[in-house]
């Protein structure tokens, strides 16, 4: 009896071992098995689309999230020429939401703050660069204004040294009319006097 017993507990122990070995291994899908750093940039919009196809459709959680994080990763790749930080935040923000798996959450909720922090960091040097841009801009037309306004001057100058000019000449020419003026005076006070004698 004590050795039916202990081939009962044996079997079941093998069924229960042996139905893991014929269980069919999880393959991860192909869309997961490429490695980003090998992707070519120009593919990154496609990839990301299949990506959130998964992320929208599939009926696994585990994949829904794998996606997500997978589409982030892309978003914030060195490699990807047009970075978008706050997608990454959306995609990983709704990893957070499903509450799956606590240590996965933690996570993703250390880069979502690091992500976070880069983003208000490039926003802020993306308005400094603009902000820097206007300045140079202001700059460059107060130069040209302060240029127009130095020739303005040189001309005003020029014209105030002919106007000097001029006025010089002008108060000779009525000196010498004044001279000419006496002259005729005496010379008429002259003819005046031998008018008189005769």
């Amino acid at each position: 009896m004590r050795k039916f017993i202990l081939l009962i507990i044996m079997v079941g122990f093998l069924t229960s071992g042996c139905s893991t070995l014929f269980k069919k291994p999880e393959v991860d899908p192909p869309i997961f098995q490429v490695d980003i750093s090998q992707l070519p940039p120009e593919d990154y919009p496609d990839r990301i689309e299949q990506l959130e196809q998964v992320a929208e459709n599939n009926d696994s959680v585990v994949m829904r999230n794998r996606a997500r994080v997978h589409i982030a990763l892309i978003l914030i790749h060195y490699n990807n020429p047009s970075p978008d930080y706050e997608r990454a935040i959306k995609n990983l923000d709704a990893f957070e939401a499903v509450g799956t798996d606590v240590e996965r959450i933690n996570e993703i909720n250390t880069c979502v703050s690091a992500l976070r922090r880069m983003d208000t960091l490039i926003r802020n040097y993306e308005k400094l660069e603009k902000e820097y841009d206007q300045l140079q801009e202001e700059n460059a037309q107060l130069r040209q204004t302060n240029e127009r306004l130095n020739k303005d001057w040189q001309y005003a100058n020029q014209d105030k040294e002919g106007l000097n000019k001029t006025i010089a000449a002008q108060k000779k020419e009525i000196a010498n009319l004044k001279e000419k003026i006496k002259e005729l005076d005496s010379l008429y006070l002259e003819i005046e006097k031998k008018k008189k004698k005769k």
